[in-house]
C-alpha cells in the first residue's frame, strides 16, 4: 500500500520525518509544476536519480551548472550514455572525471539542493511506494539522514 496526499494537508518535512523513523525503504514521487522521485533505504535518503527518466538527470543538470564538467565534455557523456547501458556514475568513474569520494560528495551537494527545490513545492503532491524492489537499478553514492537534509 502507498502512502499519498497533499502537501498542504501534511508538509513534505513530515512524511521524510515518517520515513525516516520507521526506516522504511521505497520512492518518494512528488508532483507539482515540476516532478521528482526521492529513494530510500532503512530511512535514509540514497538517490534523487528517476531511472526511468534519465533524460532529467539532477546530476547531469548539477555537474554543468557548477562547472565540474563542461557543455562538451557533458555531450560525450550523453553520447556514450546513449550508446551502452551504463549508467552516469560509472561513466565518470570508469573515465576517471571524479574518484570515489570525489563523486559521493558531489552526489550528496546534488541530493541537498534537489530536496530543497521540492521542499519549496508548496502545492504538490506525494506517493511514497513501499519495498525495497523499487530501488532495483538505483545507482547511490551516498546515504543521508532525513534530519541533516531537513
Amino acid at each position: 500500500m502507498a502512502l499519498e496526499g497533499n502537501a498542504k494537508d501534511f508538509g513534505l518535512s513530515e512524511i521524510f520525518q515518517l520515513i525516516s523513523i520507521q526506516k522504511k525503504s521505497g520512492m518518494l514521487s512528488v508532483a507539482a509544476d515540476e516532478s521528482a522521485a526521492i529513494f530510500f533505504q532503512d530511512g535514509m535518503i540514497i538517490s534523487t536519480r528517476d531511472r526511468r527518466n534519465s533524460s532529467s538527470d539532477p546530476l547531469k543538470d548539477f555537474l554543468v551548472r557548477y562547472g565540474f564538467i563542461g557543455r562538451r565534455e557533458m555531450g560525450s557523456i550523453q553520447k556514450i550514455l546513449s550508446e551502452s547501458s551504463f549508467d552516469l556514475t560509472d561513466i565518470l568513474l570508469s573515465e576517471r572525471y571524479f574518484n570515489e569520494d570525489e563523486l559521493g560528495t558531489i552526489f550528496a551537494e546534488q541530493i541537498y539542493e534537489s530536496i530543497q527545490e521540492v521542499l519549496s513545492w508548496p502545492k504538490s503532491q506525494y506517493r511514497f511506494i513501499i519495498g525495497s524492489n523499487v530501488l532495483n537499478g538505483v545507482k547511490s553514492h551516498a546515504s543521508l539522514k532525513v534530519e541533516a537534509v531537513l
